[in-house]
């Protein structure tokens, strides 16, 4: 996957993969019911950047969902109205399709979600990305992981500072969470190879 990454250009500049707020979908409907405080918490965040989108109409939002991301009927009236551009289907017309979500992520300004991990490839290639974990109470997904709390935001009003200064943010120091995606498949058979 790397390799595609690194060196697909064509793609990767893509205008149809531009935003400059990109959401990034869960499987929802494998972990919200994990609680009624998840499952509140998670509609909270759709109704944010619903709301970000309408405080921000300059600006182009885009939410990308699973391929396999089912219709939630909550989701769609609470982002009825809203700004975002949401895409489930796969939208790449080659033999890329499966790789769709990281030409969204790479031809982003600034990220969010309320769990992917995708947030920490996206600060991996030094984009401005958080978890949206309102009141920091999603401890289903973050309880027990310190590290990330930096790159958590628990308020519309956060996410409110971070759209502002898009084009203000200081470059990201990601020593954190990852190291270069250059040769990553190789790094990874050397390590098995000790073994």
């Amino acid at each position: 996957m790397e390799h595609l990454l690194l060196t697909n250009n064509k793609l990767i500049n893509d205008e149809h993969y531009k935003s400059d707020v990109l959401i990034v979908g869960i499987n929802v409907h494998r972990w919200i019911h994990t609680s009624n405080l998840i499952k509140k918490n998670y509609y909270n965040f759709i109704e944010w950047m619903g709301l970000a989108s309408k405080k921000f109409p300059n600006l182009k939002f885009v939410y990308k969902h699973h391929s396999n991301n089912k219709k939630d009927m909550r989701e769609e009236k609470i982002l009825n109205g809203s700004r975002i551009n949401i895409i489930s289907e796969k939208k790449v017309s080659s033999s890329f399709d499966h790789y769709g979500s990281y030409y969204y992520l790479k031809n982003s300004k600034i990220v969010f979600s309320f769990a992917s991990t995708m947030i920490l490839e996206a600060r991996c290639l030094n984009k401005e990305a958080y978890f949206v974990d309102p009141k920091f109470q999603n401890s289903g997904y973050f309880g027990q992981l310190e590290y990330l709390k930096n790159i958590r935001i628990d308020s519309f009003e956060s996410i409110e500072k971070i759209i502002s200064r898009k084009n203000n943010f200081n470059e990201i120091v990601n020593n954190t969470f990852c190291i270069s995606s250059k040769d990553t498949t190789e790094k990874i058979f050397n390590f098995l190879q000790k073994f």
